[in-house]
Parts: structure tokens; C-alpha cells; sequence
């Protein structure tokens, strides 16, 4: 049996907030990340080396120098893309990195497959963001132009 909407076990001033649009989700991510005070935890498959990946890394950077206390796990074979350069800046700042089931020769090729899909962000215990969308250019650009080219 499925329980009544809104579910009663949400307390008094929670609140779900659906961003559909692409742009609209990014630049609430981004907002939340540099409004965060204490801590950000985030799970994420695919972060490239392309401008929301920078926008993105630079946001993390921000956080650790204000204090914020970061930690955030990478997909081994997802975030193949993130430059050496955006690594070192998120370890050079401080952030906590880990990666999640990196490729690894010594083990069978099956086990690869075990991935990490998750996009989820939670910031200071307070706010979360569940998403389906990668950190990409791709995935964050809400329209193109007639000419074919996006802006973050």
C-alpha cells in the first residue's frame, strides 16, 4: 500500500524542489556549493575537463578555502575524463577524493562494470541534490544556439 503524498514523514519546513531544466539544476548546485558553511559530501560518476568541470572545480576550491570541510568520490571509469590538472587543484586545496572502483588490470574485467551512477550532493547536512545529470557541458547547457554553440 502506498502512503499519501507528501509523505508524513517529512517534518515541518522540509522541502522538495524538482529543477527539470538543466541549466536551472546546475546553477543551484553551483549556488549551493558556494553558499555551503560546514560540509559538502558528494557522490558523482562522470566530471570532465571542460568548462562545467572547471566552473565546478573551482566551486570546491572556494569551499576549502572558506573552511568547509569537502569530500567528494569520483567513478573510476566515469570521471575518466577529469583532467590531471582538476585533480591536483582538489588536493592542493584539500579536498578529500576518493575513487570509486578504479580500473585496476588485476582484476577480472566483470567487475568493472560495478559502477558508481550516483549523482548526489549533500551540503552541510541540510540541503541535498539528487541528480541524474553529470558534471558535462553536455549535461548542464539547457539550449544551443542556431550556430550550435553553448554557453555556461
Amino acid at each position: 500500500m502506498s502512503e499519501p503524498w507528501p509523505d508524513p514523514r517529512l517534518r515541518p519546513g522540509h522541502q522538495v524542489q524538482w529543477l527539470l531544466d538543466p541549466r536551472q539544476a546546475w546553477l543551484a548546485l553551483l549556488g549551493a556549493l558556494d553558499g555551503a558553511h560546514h560540509t559538502i559530501d558528494g557522490q558523482l560518476y562522470m566530471l570532465q575537463a571542460d568548462a562545467s568541470g572547471d566552473a565546478f572545480v573551482q566551486a570546491l576550491v572556494r569551499a576549502r578555502a572558506r573552511g568547509v570541510a569537502v569530500r567528494l568520490v569520483l567513478d573510476g571509469v566515469g570521471s575518466g575524463g577529469t583532467s590531471a590538472g582538476q585533480l591536483h587543484a582538489l588536493v592542493e586545496a584539500g579536498v578529500q577524493l576518493c575513487a570509486f572502483g578504479p580500473v585496476r588490470l588485476s582484476v577480472p574485467w566483470r567487475y568493472w562494470m560495478h559502477r558508481n551512477h550516483r549523482k548526489i550532493f549533500c551540503i552541510d547536512g541540510e540541503l541535498a541534490q539528487v541528480s541524474g545529470r553529470n558534471v558535462t557541458v553536455s549535461n548542464v547547457v539547457a539550449k544551443v544556439n542556431a550556430a550550435g554553440a553553448s554557453a555556461l
